[in-house]
């Protein structure tokens, strides 16, 4: 079954009493398949206008026009004001009126006329077009109501999903620090473990100097205690032989030098050994050139010291031989 549409158009047409003036009037419009129905008012009086079949078949004849698209350009025309067109509400006579607007087509302006009878019920067709506005208004209103609470739902389910969106966006971010902390704390126990690989070697190099240094305060002492026990046995041994040759002076010279390169031999294997355990640490340049430097400072050293008491010795001898009475 075909439902009728229907419009209601406000108009702003000049006045038939004061040309240079407007009126507004109402135009409601209903329509059919094949026909229409209009209720104007002003606010004083009230027209309608029936457009019959028969009518509207003739009309749309004389333009070349289907009935369909006779109906759906006078609902167009009267459902909207549209730009271009100008529409009037002249007098027609005995209190009616003469409904038209212009158009174009195919580039010849045409203008659409109904006439307008006075309505028999003024009120009744004034009331008409009234309620029918309070209705679309209250249904408009409505329909804004149910759009502004669908908006609101609508924000209410947006910030959800912002919500949601930020959690999951920092869930993931959250993931992504947590393995990169993870892997620099990898990476500072890798580092902290080459640190400690490091600094064991440079340890054990220190201790090994300390060793050596020790070493060698050790050799330097007894090569003293060897010094004092040969100057004491010297001096007994004049005290007891008053009398002795110069031979016996000479072979205790030759035992104190034997003694002496015999701790030499020692000092330069203690050597040797140092450089053969920093060559297998691969110990830096420069920490093995300064290593070298004070092995050889501390050989140099001991072969002063030992060279000293020897000096010594052989000046505390010649001295001892010089006090001793000649043989007969």
């Amino acid at each position: 079954m075909y439902s009728p549409r229907h419009t209601c158009l406000k108009l702003e047409v000049p006045n038939t009493t004061e040309p240079e003036q407007t009126e507004s009037i109402f135009v409601k419009g209903t329509w059919f398949a094949s026909r229409f129905h209009l209720s104007i008012t002003n606010g004083l009086n009230a027209w309608i206008c029936n457009g019959l079949e028969d009518d509207v078949r003739e009309r749309s004849s004389q333009w070349d026009q289907p009935v369909s698209e006779y109906i759906e350009l006078a609902e167009r025309y009267l459902g909207f004001q549209q730009p271009g067109s100008v529409y009037g509400f002249s007098d027609a006579g005995n209190g009616d009126r003469r409904l038209s607007w212009t158009f174009h087509k195919e580039g010849t302006k045409l203008e659409w006329r109904w006439k307008c009878q006075l309505s028999p019920n003024r009120k009744e067709t004034t009331a008409g077009i009234l309620d029918f506005l309070m209705d679309a208004n209250i249904r408009l209103s409505e329909e804004v109501v149910s759009k502004a609470q669908s908006c609101e739902k609508l924000k209410v389910e947006a910030e959800k999903c912002l919500a949601q969106s930020e959690r999951f966006s920092n869930e993931k971010f959250l993931g992504v620090l947590n393995s990169k902390k993870a892997k620099l704390r990898e990476l500072r126990d890798k580092l902290s473990k080459q640190e400690s690989s490091r600094k064991l070697p440079e340890e054990e190099e220190e201790e090994s100097t300390d060793k050596t240094e020790i070493y060698g305060s050790d050799d330097e002492k007894s090569e003293e205690e060897p010094a004092k026990n040969l100057i004491g046995t010297s001096k007994n041994v004049s005290a007891s032989r008053p009398r002795d040759s110069g031979d016996g002076m000479s072979s205790f010279c030759f035992q104190f030098l034997g003694v002496l390169n015999s701790k030499k031999a020692k000092l330069r294997e203690l050597r040797d050994k140092l450089s053969k355990q920093e060559s297998s640490r691969k110990l830096p340049e420069e920490e093995e050139e300064e290593s070298t430097d004070k092995t050889e400072i501390y050989g140099s050293d001991d072969e002063k010291s030992e060279e000293e008491p020897a000096k010594n010795l052989i000046g505390t001898s010649k001295n001892v031989s010089a006090s001793r009475p000649r043989g007969r």
